[in-house]
């Protein structure tokens, strides 16, 4: 169990890293744009484009961390009403159904990756990006995504039940 948590640990510190290095060259690249255009020294053409993709890849690797950090919008009004053995059904309910339907998310995704990179498609803008990257790290965000909620499923799963004495610790606390 142990084994687990250190590897979920693990993922979410990839993901926090990989979305702060997005966010990093965003601000950048930003900065750096804003600045060329006030001194009128020249317009760099694509930059947007460049950094719109950046925002999608800072989203996209960001979810892990936020998944495992507990940073997700949760309706606490529905879930105190839960306690004991029903906290643990809904529990394991909920997350697998999460990971079924990022699942699907991911399935889609890398379809039509593969579909952009075996018929070359590339993007209307300046750039002509080839859209295989972009959506590439899209799929890795959900992937690690994906195997951040399993682990956590895992967890759930292989944990103690609560007993009613512990569910009531916890609720105090």
């Amino acid at each position: 169990m142990n084994r687990l948590i250190r590897i979920s640990h693990a993922t979410s510190r990839v993901s926090k890293w990989l979305s702060s290095a997005c966010l990093l060259a965003l601000v950048a690249i930003v900065i750096f744009d804003v600045a060329v255009r006030n001194l009128h020294i020249f317009n760099i053409a694509g930059l947007s484009e460049l950094a719109n993709y950046l925002q999608i890849a800072l989203v996209y690797l960001g979810l892990a961390f936020a998944y495992q950090d507990g940073s997700f919008i949760r309706m606490d009004l529905l879930l105190e009403r839960f306690k004991g053995r029903a906290e643990r059904v809904r529990s394991i309910s909920v997350k697998t159904v999460s990971v079924l339907t990022v699942g699907i998310i991911f399935w889609f995704s890398w379809k039509t990756m593969l579909n952009s990179y075996t018929h070359e498609i590339v993007s209307i803008g300046v750039l002509r990006v080839p859209l295989h990257l972009p959506q590439a790290v899209l799929c890795l965000g959900l992937l690690l995504f994906i195997f951040q909620m399993l682990l956590d499923l895992i967890i759930e799963l292989l944990g103690p039940t609560p007993t009613p004495s512990t569910a009531n610790a916890e609720a105090t606390s």
